[in-house]
């Protein structure tokens, strides 16, 4: 067993292993770069494994300690369906971005996760090429008034623009001290 971090660490601990991409694994893998244990892979279909970002591990930020064969308990949102999973694969941090640190894991582990009393909810993912991003955003508005879109690359933009303002306060001060 981990104990998760305390304090301020706990909140972006539990937002990350909150969050399970599920896989149709008759389909699709998943195509990250793994650095510990192995993929998920069409055998695991109807299981509980799954992949998680090494993020959660002791190499991350996270500092969750996660490691392969660790068992993490889920519960849903209505309280009513628990499964413990148990961790196969590590996937490597330059390619979490991918997934923004998700946990990885059969479509049917998530479909067995969902509420059994909410509204149906329809989530998915596509990739667009840049310059149609605007026109896939206005055509998904049109077609759902109310659908939560996000557009990812906005956040990386946004990533990066505070990544080169803090190296340009570390190249002034950096300047200033040569004085």
């Amino acid at each position: 067993n981990q104990v998760l971090p305390g304090g301020v660490g706990l909140q972006p601990a539990l937002n990350m292993l909150g969050v399970i991409e599920g896989y149709d694994l008759s389909q699709a893998l998943p195509t990250q770069k793994i650095v510990a244990g192995r993929n998920l892979n069409a055998s695991d279909m109807g299981t509980s494994n799954v992949l998680a970002s090494q993020i959660m591990t002791n190499k991350g930020w996270a500092q969750m300690n996660l490691k392969v064969d660790d068992t993490v308990t889920y519960t849903s949102l209505d309280g009513k369906t628990r499964k413990t999973v148990t961790i196969v694969g590590i996937i490597s941090i330059p390619t979490s971005f991918e997934t923004l640190g998700k946990v990885l894991a059969p479509s049917s582990l998530v479909s067995a996760l969902r509420p059994t009393t909410s509204e149906n909810t329809s989530v998915f993912y596509m990739k667009v090429p840049p310059a149609q991003v605007d026109q896939a955003l206005n055509e998904l508005n049109r077609i759902v008034p109310n659908a939560s879109v996000q557009n990812l690359s906005d956040a990386a933009v946004s990533f990066l623009q505070a990544v080169n303002s803090f190296l340009d306060v570390i190249i002034a001060v950096s300047s200033l001290s040569l004085l």
